[in-house]
């Protein structure tokens, strides 16, 4: 497969798919986060038992599957396999829905009960497994509160704990170099991070290299260094604007590129997201043999002739992106899923030794691909002669030309979108709408000089970028002008209401989820007396408000102002707070309220076609 995939233009079908609803669009995996045990002789993934996700086993050689945990209480949040296939490490959420803990399975005992490993008063935040010290794991947690962060090693076998190392800086990330020196990864004021070593004798921290700038990124999670121990693998914008691989020297702070692509950047949503690392390494040495990057769509660079071969058979299985990808010591069996916009998930097994492969399982069996839309991303022209990458969406069986339109604007700082299932898109696809959604220059993963433009811009520069958007749409003939609406996911849900107070003319009716903070001003230094905060009385687009329980007190007390300003000038207003259930920590039913609340929305002002 070649580095450069050319997005293909959408193209019309005939049949129309059953409508969707939002439960089946957004319903949990039946089984997710499958990997390989150490020896290759077992598969382990995630699946519900008692409406909790826990931990199953099953047998490469396709025996029966078998559950190793017992969560009644609380769900799984993710499993590691130890060295030794007997031992198997996860993560699970306490009772407060907030802080994780720490167990150990053994699977010689069927599930039998789990060995907490938690340090007492702690919750774990991150865990790892070095390749150097076999039977350990190190643990990172916080203390009470969350007001300091600590560093643990953990004895697998025995369940024995040993501190390394504290911080009063909750922030502080944990990580061990070369002969034993404890670092750990501070940020800093101006959005940088600062690498301090510490003293255990006096217990106080030393800088050990040069700080690390906002636009460059540490990569791995957790923080991976190298084999040696003496760097670690950072992000780093290169002359030529894209994001490269680089080692940085932990003693001496030289920066040395070890690989880049030449076209797309490194793939850094893993900061961010729970996404895969963007570093592929030998599960055995810990050698790096492959590096993710990211624009339409992601790319993986092998770095040796064994993974370059794996890669290649691997690559053929599916037409998505590789997502989760794991293998045994030897790198002989391997097991990949794959991100995919109409077949999300899908997971392999693969013996490269005897060329073998074969579906171990799809997570979603009830959404075929021929029911779901392409996802398509397109490049489109911004006002500063960068490009706007959006992601464009469908329906299928219906003539794409003069549809109702929804834009969905998301990331920012803090998120990027990227190809692959998208439940929002698809959902209002089914409904027989066009779909475009459009990422922020400043979300991770685009070059700095994307960053540059982004940092701290003015809202109206965003709306111009909208705007481009919305009239490129029009002209390629793909969308009614006057039946645009605008959807601000979160980090965009200022840009949403920019659309509909500066716009209404444009946008036909907006969605804004997540509330308006109370200081807008201070999120917009530049235009504090044109927030969209403060203009309730410049629109006229109907408007559908969205509060999750648990806001901030300022968010929700500046969504009412907003809502109530409006719907006192006789704009339609909906406002509707999105229940949790009662329980802390899930938020699916928030996500599928909020869903059924905006496709009624959204039917209602911009039409159905079915």
């Amino acid at each position: 497969m070649t580095d450069q995939r050319s997005p293909s233009r959408p193209t019309e079908q005939v049949a129309r798919p059953e409508p969707l609803t939002v439960d089946e669009l957004f319903e949990p995996p039946a089984r997710t986060a499958a990997a390989i045990s150490a020896d290759g002789a077992l598969v382990g993934y995630l699946a519900p038992w008692r409406d909790r996700v826990n931990v199953w086993v099953q047998s490469t050689a396709q025996g029966i599957a078998r559950r190793v945990t017992a969560e009644d209480h609380s769900d799984v949040q993710s499993f590691h396999w130890t060295d030794d296939p007997r031992w198997l490490l996860y993560l699970s959420t306490g009772e407060d829905g907030e802080n994780c803990r720490l167990y150990r399975a053994d699977l010689d005992v069927s599930a039998g009960p789990a060995l907490d490993l938690t340090p007492s008063g702690s919750g774990v935040v991150a865990l790892d497994l070095p390749v150097g010290r076999p039977g350990t794991a190190l643990v990172r947690t916080t203390g009470p509160g969350r007001q300091s962060s600590h560093l643990y090693e953990v004895d697998i076998a025995t369940g024995g704990l040993t501190l390394l190392g504290s911080s009063p800086e909750a922030s502080d990330v944990w990580f061990r170099g070369a002969g034993g020196v404890l670092y750990v990864a501070r940020p800093t004021g101006d959005g940088g991070t600062a690498m301090l070593r510490w003293d255990g004798a006096s217990g106080t921290f030393h800088s050990a290299a040069p700080t690390i700038d906002a636009v460059d990124w540490l990569v791995g999670l957790p923080i991976r260094t190298t084999p040696d121990g003496a760097g670690v693998w950072v992000g780093s914008s290169s002359e030529s604007g894209v994001t490269v691989l680089q080692r940085l020297d932990l003693t001496t702070g030289e920066r040395t590129e070890i690989d880049r692509h030449p076209w797309y950047d490194l793939d850094t949503r893993a900061a961010v997201l729970p996404v895969p690392s963007p570093l592929v390494v030998d599960r055995r040495t810990g050698e790096l043999i492959g590096v993710r990057y990211l624009r339409e769509r992601q790319v993986i660079r092998p770095l040796n002739a064994h993974f370059r071969a794996v890669l290649g058979r691997l690559e053929s299985l599916s037409g998505g992106d590789i997502a989760d990808l794991s293998s045994d010591q030897e790198g002989r069996r391997w097991v990949v899923s794959f991100n995919d916009d109409r077949d999300p998930g899908t997971t392999y097994f693969y013996d490269h030794a005897t060329g073998e492969s074969r579906l171990l399982f799809r997570p979603h069996p009830h959404l075929g691909p021929h029911n779901l839309a392409p996802l398509v991303p397109v490049s489109i022209p911004a006002r500063d002669g960068t490009e706007s990458l959006c992601h464009l969406t469908l329906p299928v069986g219906v003539s794409p030309r003069g549809l109702a339109t929804v834009l969905i604007v998301g990331g920012g700082p803090g998120v990027r979108n990227y190809w692959g299932y998208d439940a929002a898109a698809q959902l209002f696809a089914n409904r027989g709408f066009a779909v475009l959604r459009m990422t922020s220059p400043g979300s991770p993963g685009f070059p700095r000089t994307y960053l540059d433009t982004a940092t701290g811009e003015p809202r109206d520069a965003m709306l111009e970028d909208m705007l481009g958007v919305v009239e490129w749409a029009v002209e390629q003939g793909y969308s009614d002008w006057d039946r645009v609406a605008i959807f601000g996911e979160p980090e965009g849900e200022q840009a949403a209401l920019a659309g509909a107070f500066y716009s209404p003319e444009v946008f036909a009716a907006a969605v804004e989820f997540s509330g308006v903070v109370a200081d807008v001003a201070s999120r917009l230094p530049r235009l504090p007396a044109r927030s969209p905060g403060r203009m309730p009385d410049r629109t006229r687009t109907p408007l559908l408000m969205l509060r999750a329980a648990g806001d901030r007190p300022g968010t929700a007390a500046g969504a009412d102002e907003v809502a109530g300003a409006a719907a006192a000038r006789g704009v339609a207003v909906e406002h509707v707070d999105l229940d949790d259930g009662g329980r802390r920590g899930e938020k699916r039913d928030q996500v599928v309220a909020m869903f059924h609340a905006a496709d009624l929305f959204l039917q209602r002002h911009l039409g159905s076609a079915r």
